[in-house]
């Protein structure tokens, strides 16, 4: 297993089956087209998508949170572009580029679980939904409901700790997803 991981050559060749090249640059495409979308609509992608609402910041704060976005969007194209030189040139590391992805939506969905925001009126019913999944990747190995079930119970956990509004309302938008 770990040979796969971190071939000792690492070069063209790739002893998996093709539907893995094919599914990782889907995923790639995906991640290129949503990271060059969120850097140039950056605005847009931060009050529509993911339901922020920038108007009720004050001006240091609605300026400072779409550039985060546009840094952090930057950070998923690096990523990607680094995934694509992989697919093309370097599928040796093709398994290990999925643990790096995996780890990475992992991560992210730990991280907006820990740091959960209020959304807009409009995008509160749809990004309840999209709390607890960790992405494309989580349909495909069947980590979704694992995902959510470890966040909400964290979230539970940490609700019964502190009456931190944040908190609160991570867990009525993960009663919501889980329904």
């Amino acid at each position: 297993m770990l040979n796969r991981l971190f071939p000792k050559q690492v070069d063209n060749t790739f002893d998996g089956h093709r539907a893995a090249l094919w599914l990782l640059g889907l995923f790639i495409a995906l991640k290129l087209v949503m990271s060059v979308n969120s850097i140039l609509n950056t605005a847009s992608v931060a009050t529509g998508a993911d339901g922020l609402p920038l108007d009720s910041f004050g001006p240091a704060a609605a300026r400072t949170v779409p550039m985060l976005f546009a840094l952090m969007s930057l950070g998923q194209l690096t990523l990607a572009v680094i995934a694509l030189t992989t697919l093309i040139r370097y599928r040796a590391m093709v398994p290990f580029i999925y643990l790096v992805l995996l780890g990475e939506e992992l991560a992210r969905c730990f991280i907006v679980q820990s740091y959960a925001v209020a959304r807009t009126r409009h995008r509160a019913r749809h990004s309840a939904r999209r709390e607890g999944k960790i992405g494309p990747l989580s349909q495909i190995s069947g980590l979704r409901q694992y995902g959510s079930q470890a966040t909400g119970a964290i979230v539970a956990r940490r609700t019964l700790l502190s009456d931190d509004p944040r908190l609160i309302i991570a867990k009525g938008l993960h009663r919501r997803m889980s329904s």
